[in-house]
């Protein structure tokens, strides 16, 4: 059937400001050919060239604020949108039968933040061949001083992104989560993950979890037998807000953090890790988040606001019982 997009869904925010991108460097590569058109001439400069579009290039910093957007839309379009999915299966089918390499959308709405880091080698080659008595070769300095400078809010972006992502992988790969509650939201992001000795009764037993570190929650799991093409599966134990839980007790010697429950008496949970930089990783984001939330309050004095899992003591049960589910 016709492929329809609903609002804020189409092309522009799937693929933002790409025909920008595109008209850019269109422009910037008519630019360095016309430099380049006398390669013998001892006047070729493109210092000129690379400094008139330094600031174009800005541009980047818009495609990678809307990347995030534009990946969430198109996994909902690809959940969603039967057409859309079909549409897209069969232009990836046709540029596979003429290209090489990498086929998907995904793959290509990359290209242009991997784009970047290549102006900068190509600058920093320009410079290393460009003797300093020449005249733009102060120009091609200040050229670099601004791709460098993009080049860095585009990687803290990326590495936003790719957080992001893992969320998303994360969804895909995990069995058991309830369906009232979901993993992937707008401002959630994968801090770090790992296979770890966890306790959840003080440290008095110990089992092996993987446990994955979001920016706003803990959630345990185990690893599953079954693989897929992004890993393994994982069986969902349990999750916990980061906001609920006290400020983390960091013992370094035994590379271990405690925390426990804010208003609650479940046990306390316990993580061995198994190297000091994973113990400060888990520890700083802990503590940072722990420190800064405040505990939701509930509008009933009598109930404590826990939110463990998908159980909460307003409804009854101790995480005990629960964790016979494990």
């Amino acid at each position: 059937g016709r492929v329809r997009f609903g609002p804020g869904t189409g092309v522009d925010s799937i693929m933002p400001v790409v025909s920008d991108l595109l008209q850019m460097h269109e422009d910037f590569l008519e630019g360095l050919n016309s430099a380049f058109r006398d390669i013998s001439t001892a006047n070729t400069d493109i210092s000129s060239v690379v400094a008139s579009f330094a600031p174009r290039f800005a541009i980047y910093k818009l495609f990678v604020s809307g990347f995030d957007r534009s990946q969430q839309i198109l996994a909902s379009l690809m959940r969603n949108n039967k057409p859309f999915v079909k549409l897209l299966a069969q232009c990836e089918d046709q540029i596979r039968s003429t290209t090489s390499g990498s086929h998907s959308l995904a793959s290509f709405l990359i290209r242009p933040i991997q784009r970047l880091p290549r102006y900068r080698l190509l600058l920093q080659e320009v410079l290393k061949h460009t003797a300093k008595d020449r005249k733009d070769h102060t120009a091609l300095e200040k050229a670099l001083d601004v791709i460098l400078q993009l080049n860095d809010s585009v990687n803290a972006k990326q590495a936003e992104a790719s957080a992001r992502d893992r969320v998303i992988e994360v969804s895909k790969l995990l069995d058991g989560l309830p369906d009232s509650d979901h993993l992937v939201q707008p401002a959630r992001l994968v801090i770090a993950e790992g296979d770890f000795e966890f306790s959840d009764d003080g440290g008095e037993e110990w089992n092996n979890k993987h446990l994955i570190l979001f920016s706003d929650i803990l959630l345990v799991t185990s690893i599953s037998a079954k693989k897929t093409a992004l890993g393994n599966r994982l069986k969902f134990v349990a999750w916990v807000l980061l906001k609920q839980l006290t400020v983390p007790y960091i013992n370094e010697d035994a590379r271990k953090i405690t925390v426990d429950f804010r208003k609650a008496t479940f046990d306390s949970l316990a993580i061995k890790f198994n190297s000091a930089s994973e113990l400060t990783t888990w520890g700083n984001h802990m503590s940072k988040v722990c420190l800064a939330k405040e505990v939701s309050q509930s509008t009933d004095n009598n109930v404590e606001n826990v939110r463990v899992g998908w159980l909460d003591k307003q409804s009854g049960g101790s995480l005990k019982q629960w964790q016979k589910r494990w």
